[in-house]
């Protein structure tokens, strides 16, 4: 289910009811949501942002950061370190060193997923709910 498909979903329903989430079919209970955050695809490899560093030798290196916003941040002050001759954004990703351009492509084609945080269990969930669902 997307995100767009959830939301098409609970547009037919009060939109004050709380939300909570039905688990485990054979012996059903109910769950608060505690979060939502959005993630990647565990079986996916994102790229891992930084900073290329050209070097007076020709050599490159990357300074890794948490994000582009951070390499972005980061690149001016490395341009002006002793021994780099330039630096730009970049990534690594599968141990290769690759452009923003080409970093931001790989990005792209991750698959993103939007993850519900389980708050802990409420109580069983009701029968009518149960019956709902096709459970028991």
């Amino acid at each position: 289910m997307t995100v767009q498909e959830l939301i098409d979903t609970l547009e037919g329903f009060d939109h004050d009811a709380e939300v909570k989430l039905a688990i485990q079919p054979s012996w059903p209970f109910q769950h608060s949501i505690s979060e939502v955050v959005q993630g990647i695809d565990g079986s996916c490899v994102a790229p891992q942002w930084g900073v290329i560093k050209t070097l007076d030798d020709g050599d490159e290196e990357i300074e890794e950061c948490q994000s582009r916003w951070e390499a972005d941040q980061r690149v001016s002050e490395c341009g002006r370190m002793p021994h780099v001759v330039a630096a730009r954004v970049g990534a690594l990703f599968d141990g290769e060193i690759v452009d923003r351009d080409e970093a931001t492509e790989l990005e792209e084609c991750i698959d993103k997923v939007v993850y519900l945080a389980d708050g802990g269990q409420d109580c069983y969930l009701p029968g009518d709910v149960a019956s709902t669902l096709g459970w028991k």
